[in-house]
């Protein structure tokens, strides 16, 4: 299945997902036995989120969601956050629970796992733009000095359409995340990303030349 969002739209819906995280554990802070670990295991996954957020529609707030239509993206996108950026901290004491929090994930992933899933995204822009590079072209194209940036910026949203369908690549989302200056996490935006895109075409067809 193709994610044919476009870039706005997955961003917003990224950005929704994240607040939405951010808002339940602010409740489970207040409230712990709102999160327990039963409720944890089944928000991990999209089908479980789907269940249980319908079941808390009362005591979440609507503007968490999108649209009807792009609810299966979004769903997606909030239980991805499982994987790539948060864990569950849920404390017992002699089976009562004592606290429940959503916390930051710091997993880390090599930098070659980093590239290796560039190089994935690279591979793909190469064959929308029909330009023919070789895999070992497209691995130094993903180093580049004077396009890493926006090869993390390419990747990032090549990522992001995975995970609206369901087949994320997992933690090195977040790696490739933290990748990106600070000034561009807080804005990244549908004009970075094309700009972003821009320059790599850019730059592909100037290696293809130099074939």
């Amino acid at each position: 299945m193709k994610c044919t969002l476009d870039v706005a739209t997955l961003l917003r819906l990224q950005q929704l997902a994240y607040e939405l995280v951010i808002d339940i554990s602010r409740q489970a802070a207040e409230n712990p036995q709102w999160l327990n670990l039963e409720t944890a295991n089944q928000i991990k996954t999209p089908e479980g989120a789907e269940k249980w957020l319908a079941s808390q529609a009362g005591k979440i707030d609507k503007t968490r969601f999108p649209e009807d239509e792009l609810r299966r993206p979004f769903i997606n996108l909030f239980s991805a956050f499982f994987e790539t950026s948060f864990h569950f901290d849920i404390r017992q004491y002699r089976d009562e629970l004592i606290s429940a929090r959503i916390e930051p994930q710091f997993m880390r992933v090599g930098k070659s796992e980093r590239y290796r899933v560039a190089v994935l995204a690279l591979r793909d822009l190469a064959k929308e733009q029909r330009v023919l590079l070789a895999i070992e072209q497209l691995r130094k194209l993903a180093k580049h000095n004077d396009i890493r940036t926006d090869v993390f910026i390419l990747t990032y949203v090549w990522e992001l359409r995975k995970r609206a369908v369901g087949k994320g690549k997992g933690i090195v989302a977040h790696q490739i995340w933290k990748a990106l200056p600070h000034d561009i996490r807080k804005s990244l935006d549908e004009n970075y990303y094309w700009l972003a895109k821009q320059r790599i075409v850019d730059a592909m067809f100037s290696m293809s030349q130099d074939r």
